[in-house]
């Protein structure tokens, strides 16, 4: 699976989550983890319901 990113997205990461070790590494961790168990219940994921369900 390929991960594309947004450029909004790569703005606030530069930002926000790459000055912050601790917290990158955590992003790192739950990427690898969506992309190796998309169903893993620690990424706390849900079925859109309602108008959003799309």
């Amino acid at each position: 699976m390929k991960v594309v990113y947004y450029n909004d997205f790569e703005k606030s990461l530069k930002k926000r989550i790459l000055p912050d070790p601790k917290l990158y590494q955590k992003f790192k961790s739950r990427l690898s983890l969506r992309l190796s168990e998309p169903t893993s219940s620690l990424l706390r994921d849900h079925k859109l319901r309602g108008e959003k369900s799309g």
